[in-house]
């Protein structure tokens, strides 16, 4: 897949520039000359050098971990490769690391079916389509822990639920770089809904740990005041310092901050000031992506070629 950055690059390559312009020149004694390049404009020309190389350090990092995985008997979709190279900034080694660690992990291949289908109704995790972020155009997960009774084996289904949500989140290029925000609501959440284990995989999912979906912003609205002592002391420690700087605790009415112009369409109406009918956001998902996963063919399962 040709991302529309390299067509644009491309383009404007063999509209300004001759091939001789990207020769680093060198005079007879071996050294670089003051003209490496020509352009008419310096500004321009460094920025789309830096998108080619950018470009090149990107397929380099994809097709080493094509082959990583061949050789490792890998199965991933070239899509999902991808996926793990941008969340990890295109860094060959560590997103070695990531696959390797979850090579027999089920979280990428969740299907809506079954009891995550029947968990999904209980409104606990679903994303808000349509709705973008004022700054990055991320897209809007929306959760409501006070929906969350610890009982044994169900906050793995909670788990599944999220990674599935995450998945469908990150299928182009462009998501994967624009990221994800979640929105928590918080209202009505009390002290018997507080699980220590819950809030510690939720953050391990929303880390990047289960399934590779960058995380950009997260915003709890609304929290009760035990939710800090209680809950937030102890979770807070676990979070690196560049993911707790995207943390916001606010009041409902400071979403504007965040959120695109508009929002209050796209937003539950649990959830003031937004007016979109909860139980119709959810049902309407999962009819979607019950038809999506019930037609779509296996993706790429291996890349041998």
């Amino acid at each position: 897949m040709v991302s529309s950055s390299s067509r644009r690059v491309k383009g404007f390559i063999g509209k300004k520039f001759r091939l001789s312009d990207f020769i680093k020149r060198r005079d007879s004694a071996g050294t670089q000359t003051e003209s490496s390049f020509c352009s008419d404009d310096d500004a321009s020309s460094s920025f789309w050098m830096s998108q080619l190389n950018r470009h090149r350090v990107e397929k380099e990092c994809v097709d080493t971990l094509i082959e990583f995985c061949n050789t490792e008997d890998i199965q991933l979709s070239e899509e999902t490769i991808h996926r793990y190279a941008s969340f990890h900034n295109f860094s060959i080694e560590q997103a070695k690391e990531a696959i390797e660690d979850n090579r027999n992990s089920t979280y990428l291949d969740l299907k809506m079916e079954g009891s995550l289908k029947d968990h999904f109704l209980k409104q606990m995790v679903f994303p808000l389509p349509d709705l973008r972020t004022r700054k990055g155009n991320a897209q809007v997960l929306y959760m409501r822990p006070s929906r969350y009774i610890a009982q044994s084996g169900t906050s793995s289904k909670l788990i599944e639920n999220l990674c599935y949500v995450l998945n469908d989140m990150s299928n182009t290029k462009e998501e994967c770089l624009n990221g994800v925000a979640v929105v928590m609501n918080m209202i009505g959440y009390e002290e018997n809904n507080v699980d220590n284990e819950y809030w510690f995989q939720v953050m391990q999912v929303l880390l990047g740990n289960l399934v590779p979906t960058r995380v950009n912003l997260l915003l709890i609205v609304d929290a009760p005041s035990f939710f800090h002592s209680k809950v937030w002391k102890q979770t807070k420690p676990m979070l690196s310092e560049s993911f707790l700087r995207n943390v916001h605790a606010i009041k409902s009415e400071k979403l504007s901050d965040y959120l695109m112009e508009g929002y209050e369409a796209l937003l539950p109406d649990e959830l003031a000031p937004g007016f979109r009918n909860t139980g119709e956001i959810v049902e309407d998902y999962v009819d979607f992506r019950t038809f999506q996963d019930a037609h779509l063919e296996p993706s790429a399962i291996s890349l041998k070629k």
